[in-house]
């Protein structure tokens, strides 16, 4: 059994692998014969590839979810590609590395980290986790996020012109997480 063979976008995780039966040493075997390069810790891939740098961040930050910026450029509510990457993360866990890395990240309290996730493609056709359209919104209208009028205005536009839109989910996750204030007269206005 080839690992070449499995890799999809051209990339590949150590996870992946392991879960065909193939031992991580032949990993190792590859990226010494120079027919795969190492990322990242359990990401590796050809090297010719495009490398799909936030999905490269989401298996080295495994526990992060993309949102705000990161996350309206992930579901097209934005045309502006985002300068750093924005995480979520629950509270508690250790961002040293994640700083590190410089990636903008946040903390929630659990019971919100957990709510709301989605999966979403990345422009380099890979499957990262990402809060939903609705819960996007709704964050970005959150002072401590500090997210520009700008920025807030054009997502909900697109949002509400998109086909995938659903009012009362935006509503009902605008109330849980106390923006409502917020939203309903920016709904008022382009509606």
């Amino acid at each position: 059994m080839k690992v070449i063979e499995f890799i999809k976008n051209g990339m590949i995780t150590t996870e992946e692998v392991t879960q065909r039966g193939i031992s991580r040493g032949h990993l190792s075997y590859l990226v010494k014969k120079g027919e795969l390069v190492r990322r990242t810790r359990g990401l590796y891939n050809l090297p010719d590839a495009w490398e799909d740098e936030l999905y490269a961040q989401q298996v080295r930050f495994s526990r992060g979810i993309y949102g705000l910026r990161t996350a309206l450029y992930l579901w097209d509510l934005t045309d502006r590609t985002p300068q750093s990457y924005e995480m979520f993360f629950p509270f508690g866990y250790n961002l040293t590395a994640v700083k590190t890395a410089e990636i903008l990240c946040h903390q929630i309290k659990r019971d919100w980290y957990e709510a709301d996730i989605c999966t979403c493609a990345t422009p380099g056709g890979n499957t990262v986790r990402v809060y939903s359209r609705e819960r996007t919104i709704c964050d970005t209208l959150r002072p401590v996020n500090h997210v520009d009028k700008h920025t807030i205005h054009e997502g909900i536009r697109r949002y509400l012109l998109s086909s995938l839109r659903d009012i009362s989910c935006l509503t009902e996750t605008a109330n849980r997480l106390r923006v409502t204030p917020k939203l309903r007269p920016l709904l008022e206005i382009l509606l």
